[in-house]
């Protein structure tokens, strides 16, 4: 595998099982913990080895309703990104969980989807329930993998 400007990426070592971090007490502390969470993101030389990201395929998506015709979908797997920013804005007091879950739900029906949504009078308050159960269920899935795997199920 290369990179655009010919040079060879190193390829990623499989990753090891989750561990538990303690407080560092000092930058070598700190990068010795990072190390051994996901040793590839370094190079031999200790410098960030950066991902190559223009190599992977798009997500997979799946079809979630039909509008006027055209087929809407959202993401097969919600993007953790998503689920990262949900967990943080929901303990932030100056959000807190309610809206955290709006902006969630929101973000993985994604923007288009919610636009085709708003400006159609086929849409009923069911489809919108029918919608929101299905991106609810997908979303809040993602987030109980996230949580079991961080330890706080």
């Amino acid at each position: 595998m290369t990179t655009r400007k010919g040079t060879a990426t190193p390829k990623r070592p499989a990753k090891k099982a989750p561990v538990r971090l303690k407080a560092p007490m000092s930058l070598d502390e700190l990068d010795e913990q990072l190390r051994d969470i996901d040793p590839s993101v370094f190079d031999e030389s200790g410098n960030i080895a950066p991902l190559d990201l223009d190599e992977r395929e798009e997500a997979p998506e799946e079809h979630l309703f039909t509008l006027d015709g055209r087929r809407y979908m959202i993401p097969k797997e919600v993007p953790p990104i998503l689920t990262m920013t949900f967990m943080r804005e929901a303990r932030d007091p100056r959000i807190g969980r309610e809206y955290a879950t709006e902006r969630y739900l929101n973000a993985v029906l994604g923007e288009e989807n919610l636009d085709a949504l708003s400006k159609s009078r086929k849409v009923t308050a069911e489809d919108i329930a029918v919608i929101y159960t299905a991106v609810g269920r997908k979303a809040f899935g993602a987030l109980k993998v996230i949580e079991t795997a961080q330890g706080n199920s």
